[in-house]
């Protein structure tokens, strides 16, 4: 993350979606042509996020890392 606030990257993601986007994208999800949970590449609790965050600058996995608070 400090790469990205150095550089002044762009970061581009589903943050700042329009909210009249997301009925059409939930109905995309729902009818199953998009299927989100396959981008998950593990799910993590949060005994092991403190380990997992720093890594995450250098990702070496295609998905994406989730951190559920009760596992």
């Amino acid at each position: 993350m400090a790469r990205v606030i150095a550089w002044e990257l762009d970061v581009f993601g589903s943050h700042g979606m329009a909210a009249a986007d997301y009925p059409g994208m939930l109905a995309l999800i729902e009818s199953g042509a998009l299927q989100p949970q396959k981008l998950i590449e593990r799910v993590i609790g949060l005994e092991d996020a403190a380990v997992m965050l720093p890594r995450m600058d250098t990702a070496n996995v295609a998905g994406m890392t989730m951190i559920h608070p009760s596992r």
